[in-house]
């Protein structure tokens, strides 16, 4: 027969105890909190010294001839570290299902929204119109993004230019058009091979559709006023979906919390330097928690500013949607807050003359040349020097910390 070693059983330990005196039922009642209360503690064993330990089974007994005693039989057992598996909380995988779900109730709050049946004619060439205009607004950023490669980018025009050529008819489709909406802006984010230039053109092209600040005219004639409700929904769809996105890029965004691969690119692709760094791979990276949490707060007050037209009155008012952008920005503060955990940590000095930043550098990072030069162009660019020779004296700035 075959025989496999599977390690050490854990080691148990039985002891019999007992409580007396007068005030036996207090010691005993505190005893079995102690007993029950939940995980391992510290067993100090009157020969083996002290132990950690969990209580595996205890049994009371109580003898009536001696009133004031209650006895114990306590089985002990060795609690050990759970070193496999050891699991983390996918929170890049959370941010794309709720990113999933808020495109979700984005197309359903629209279909339900949405109908331009028994209005005249022009109100859907005025549509369509309206409807071309976002997407040139969205082929005007992509065709002026320099990151992208030839191919990507002309494929994308040729989807984006047979959307457009459809406009007259989608304004009549609705879950056609919203679902044509969708995927276009999602097209935006694959096209990119840098998550971070990604986020860039998906914040331009949200910024190009803002919310309405003011509501629909009463006065206007009922056509009048459904070009203008339904024209909020054509451009609340693109920005929400580009809202979207952008938070499922920065999802993707590398966080440098492992250095290995921007040393590789040499001294000065260290988290010392700049605010974003690319990495061997070419790939942009966030390398300090202030950096990491101003993208996160920026991104939830833009979620806030669309969750305030959500809960609204007006034609983008939608409880779906304010649930499923509430759970996005949730997903995405848990995300950074996660991700951010190794990043570097920055801190203010204030130079006391006017000295060279390589000086500075020196002065903060020591004798290690590649950091101090590192440290001298991070300092330059986070600071915005003017001349890196005369760093004025008074001035509060801003380095990032080595960490060993």
């Amino acid at each position: 027969p075959y025989w496999e070693d599977l390690g050490r059983q854990a080691r148990t330990v039985t002891l019999t105890a007992y409580l007396i005196g007068d005030d036996v039922a207090a010691q005993a009642a505190r005893l079995v909190e102690a007993l029950d209360a939940a995980g391992p503690a510290e067993l100090v064993h009157p020969y083996k010294g002290t132990m950690r330990m969990a209580v595996a089974s205890y049994r009371e007994t109580h003898r009536i001839a001696q009133g004031r005693a209650t006895w114990y039989e306590i089985t002990f057992q060795e609690a050990g570290e759970a070193a496999y598996p050891a699991t983390t909380a996918d929170t890049t995988a959370r941010v794309g299902a709720a990113a999933d779900g808020a495109h979700a109730a984005q197309a359903l709050a629209f279909v339900d929204a949405y109908s331009i049946s028994g209005l005249p004619g022009w109100v859907s060439d005025d549509l369509a119109g309206q409807l071309t205009g976002r997407l040139d607004t969205i082929g005007r950023v992509v065709r002026t993004a320099r990151t992208i490669a030839a191919d990507p980018a002309a494929y994308f025009q040729r989807q984006l230019a047979s959307f457009t050529g459809d406009a007259l008819q989608l304004v009549g489709l609705p879950r056609d058009l919203v679902a044509q909406v969708t995927g276009i802006v999602q097209d935006v984010r694959a096209i990119f091979p840098d998550a971070s230039a990604a986020r860039t053109s998906l914040q331009s092209i949200a910024a190009a559709t803002p919310a309405p600040i003011s509501a629909i005219p009463a006065a206007a004639t009922p056509a009048r006023q459904a070009v203008e409700a339904h024209g909020q929904l054509i451009a609340g769809a693109v920005r929400r979906a580009a809202l979207i996105e952008e938070v499922r890029a920065l999802s993707q965004t590398p966080f440098a919390g492992d250095l290995t691969a921007l040393e590789a690119a040499g001294p000065v692709a260290t988290p010392y330097s700049y605010v974003y760094r690319s990495d061997a791979a070419g790939a942009t990276v966030v390398v300090t928690v202030p950096d990491a949490s101003a993208l996160r707060d920026d991104l939830s007050a833009r979620i806030e500013a669309e969750l305030d037209v959500a809960g609204g009155a007006g034609p983008l008012a939608d409880d779906r949607v304010y649930a499923a952008l509430s759970d996005l920005r949730a997903a995405m503060v848990r995300d950074v807050a996660a991700r951010a955990v190794d990043l570097a940590r920055t801190r203010t000095v204030v130079t006391c003359a006017e000295l060279p930043a390589l000086v500075l550098a020196h002065q903060a990072y020591g004798d290690r040349p590649a950091q101090v030069l590192a440290g001298e162009s991070g300092l330059i660019v986070r600071n915005a020097i003017r001349h890196p020779g005369f760093v004025p004296g008074g001035a509060a700035l801003e380095l990032v910390e080595v960490r060993e």
